[in-house]
């Protein structure tokens, strides 16, 4: 099933939340410093991510890639196809 997602970035607390598909009931586990995957309680699935001092981390001068533990499938949405 397709899911959209959603990212929402808070300036005054430089938080970035990453939402896939409809808001769930879901717990959060930190997975490394500032990094949180949220997990929906019924399936375990994971339905989003919260990144803390995302604009702190991301504006250092030396960049490090942040890589993250997890596996991801992209596919076009219908109506992508279709245009």
């Amino acid at each position: 099933m397709a899911k959209n997602i959603t990212l929402d970035y808070d300036e005054k607390v430089d938080i970035l939340e990453v939402h896939l598909g409809e808001p769930c009931e879901a717990v959060g586990e930190e997975i490394s410093e500032d990094v949180f995957v949220h997990y929906d309680l019924e399936t375990s699935q994971i339905v989003g991510l919260t990144l803390f001092n995302f604009r702190k981390r991301f504006a250092q001068e030396k960049k490090e890639p942040m890589i993250l533990p997890l596996a991801a499938t992209f596919t076009l949405a219908e109506s992508v196809k279709a245009a």
